[in-house]
C-alpha cells in the first residue's frame, strides 16, 4: 500500500496541480496538506509558488515550515524579495533559517512562466 508521501507524489508526476493544490489548501487532515505541499516540488509551477507562499501565512507551524522547505527548492529570483521579507517577519527561527537559505537559492533560478 502506498503512502501519503506517496501518492501525491504520483499526482505531481501526473501533473495533476490543480488537485494538489486543492488538497493542500483545503484538506482538513495536516498530514494530507504536508505531504501535498512538499509533493509541490516536483511540479515547480508559478501556481505552486504562489500558494507556497501564501501557507507562509498559515498559523500552523507545521504547514509553514513545509511551505519554507518548498519554495528552497522552486522559488525563483522573482521571488527573493517575499522571501526576504517573511524571512525576517517570521516568529519561528528554524523556518526563518529555511527562508533565508531559500532567498540565496532562489536568486539563480529563472521562472519558467
Amino acid at each position: 500500500m502506498k503512502t501519503l508521501a506517496e501518492k501525491m507524489e504520483e499526482l505531481a508526476e501526473k501533473g495533476k496541480v490543480g488537485k494538489i493544490i486543492k488538497i493542500a489548501s483545503t484538506s482538513k487532515k495536516q498530514e494530507e496538506r504536508v505531504a501535498a505541499i512538499d509533493a509541490m516540488r516536483l511540479l515547480k509551477e508559478e501556481e505552486t509558488v504562489r500558494c507556497c507562499i501564501e501557507f507562509l501565512k498559515e498559523e500552523e507551524t507545521v504547514i509553514r515550515k513545509a511551505a519554507a522547505n518548498t519554495l528552497d527548492r522552486i522559488a525563483t529570483k522573482r521571488e527573493t524579495d517575499k522571501l526576504v521579507h517573511y524571512a525576517n517577519n517570521e516568529g519561528d527561527s528554524e523556518i526563518a533559517e529555511i527562508l533565508r537559505k531559500a532567498a540565496i537559492n532562489s536568486k539563480d533560478r529563472t521562472p519558467r512562466w
